[in-house]
């Protein structure tokens, strides 16, 4: 009875957990106030107070979560910050583990916590508590999934469970990222055939058409033809989803991950095609469709960081080996795309990223603790009267953002948090070699350790170089701190 109920209970869980993760990558809201400093003005993304999805599923999940497993929770958290150090080599590896985590967790509390103590510091006082109830519901969410990481990897170490079980919540938010991702796949071949919005207004997608103000085109032969918008509110963040995506199936799909067969045999190109191609196909050809050049590079880089690393055959002399992969025509395709898109688009963007240069440069100052959180459109917009409403938007830099907005100690949190991420111990073991009994493949070479979760991270900073979204719009605010739970759970 007890294990009929703890099926239910993780079943239960499973749907809440995943259905947040939709919430938070859906752009559903209702609009409250369009622009919270001029009244009757239009509608703008960074100055509108606003009421999402997420706000009501989150509030259910969290309530289940605190229900279900408090005693489990405060367990975990007494492990992970009142642990001692032991001999034995299991312990020793766990020991790392809390250690890591237990700093990471640390870091996303303190970056929630300065967030609210900026409030204090903003111009616009409700926008500046949405932005922070925002940052504070992501954060949490990542929180327990570390948590639960952490958990899973106590019990592996413990012998609770056999080595090499995968955590069931995180294996299920790869296949909602990428089910998501095609889904907006689709969406974006319509709209790029259409010209127009689908009429899935309900699901979060914008009221696109070609000519109005703020939609992005590019000029193709004289000629403006709309970005893949998908259900995001811009190309740009629907190519960092879609890059991110790309990413993670690479790690875990279309590189061969497992082991290669030192013995070729006539059959085996019919296992060449898997799903996963097709899968990957189409993400790449919706990723083109966003024109994205920031998106279209980087996913191409990670990818080749990604593509080496895999297995290796027993016999490297054998001749035939099958090279040629889906990820090898995916960079085929970027590079001719990145290529075409150099000759025929203009220069648009980058004026626009030197302008906020300037009109940052105008308004910043050394702060130690910021202006306060949202409020650079703020100040933007009482300095700067020419411009149109749609036009006004944070500086495209995630970095400068949040350093006039949270001052030096907020830009030292998120530095020091992805350097946290990043480094690691140096004497982690990279290979491990296994034995299989019973099978004449006696040997392989596997890939331990990785460090592919560096290109993730690649990934997420030089994006955060060349724009905002990842501080200002609650669907990019997801898509970086899922970026960061995925490096660190690859990591190992």
């Amino acid at each position: 009875m007890n294990t009929s109920e703890d099926k239910k209970g993780e079943s239960v869980e499973k749907w809440l957990t995943m259905s947040l993760l939709v919430a938070f990558l859906l752009n559903i809201k209702k609009v409250l106030i369009p622009n919270v400093l001029v009244e009757g003005s239009l509608f703008n993304e960074h100055l509108d107070l606003s009421v999402y999805l997420f706000d009501g599923v989150f509030l259910l999940w969290l309530g289940y979560i605190i229900l279900k497993h408090e005693y489990l929770l405060l367990s975990i958290y007494k492990k992970m910050f009142h642990v001692e150090q032991s001999g034995n080599a299991d312990q020793q590896r766990m020991f790392h583990v809390e250690h890591t985590l237990k700093s990471i967790t640390l870091l996303i509390l303190a970056f929630i916590l300065w967030q609210w103590l900026s409030v204090t510091q903003a111009d616009q006082i409700p926008l500046a508590i949405r932005s922070a109830l925002t940052m504070t519901e992501i954060g949490v969410f990542i929180s327990i999934q570390l948590i639960r990481m952490f958990h899973v990897e106590q019990q592996v170490a413990s012998n609770n469970v056999p080595r090499g079980t995968q955590d069931v919540l995180y294996r299920s938010i790869i296949k909602i990222m990428t089910y998501f991702a095609l889904f907006n796949a689709f969406v974006v071949f319509i709209q790029v055939s259409t010209q127009h919005s689908i009429g899935l207004k309900y699901l979060g997608e914008s009221f696109l058409r070609v000519g109005n103000p703020g939609i992005a085109t590019i000029n193709l032969f004289g000629e403006k033809i709309l970005r893949g918008y998908g259900l995001f509110p811009h190309p740009n963040i629907l190519a960092a989803f879609l890059g991110l995506t790309l990413l993670v199936l690479l790690i875990h799909q279309n590189v061969p991950r497992g082991t290669i067969s030192s013995v070729e045999t006539k059959n085996s190109s019919k296992t060449m095609f898997h799903v996963e191609h097709l899968v990957i196909g189409t993400l790449v050809m919706a990723l083109m469709l966003t024109f994205s050049r920031t998106g279209i590079l980087l996913t191409l880089l990670g990818s080749i960081f990604i593509v080496p690393r895999g297995t290796f055959p027993r016999f490297p002399l054998k001749k035939k080996i099958q090279l040629f992969h889906v990820e090898h025509w995916l960079m085929a395709l970027a590079v001719i795309l990145l290529v075409t898109l150099g000759g025929l688009t203009s220069l648009k963007s980058f004026s626009e990223r030197e302008l906020s240069l300037v009109e940052y440069s105008e308004l910043s100052h050394f702060q130690l603790i910021g202006n306060g959180v949202a409020s650079y459109g703020a100040r933007l917009y009482s300095q700067i009267y020419s411009v149109n409403d749609w036009s006004i938007q944070p500086i495209h830099n995630y970095f400068l953002l949040t350093y006039y907005e949270l001052g030096a100690i907020g830009l030292f949190l998120i530095i020091f948090l992805l350097v946290k991420v990043i480094t690691e111990k140096k004497n982690d073991t990279m290979f491990h070699v296994e034995q299989l009994e019973g099978n004449h493949e006696k040997e392989m070479f596997h890939v331990e350790h990785s460090k592919e979760y560096l290109a993730v991270v690649f990934f997420l900073i030089v994006f955060a170089l060349g724009d905002h979204f990842f501080y200002t719009i609650p669907q990019g605010q997801a898509i970086f701190w899922l970026g960061i739970l995925v490096a660190l759970k690859e990591r190992g």
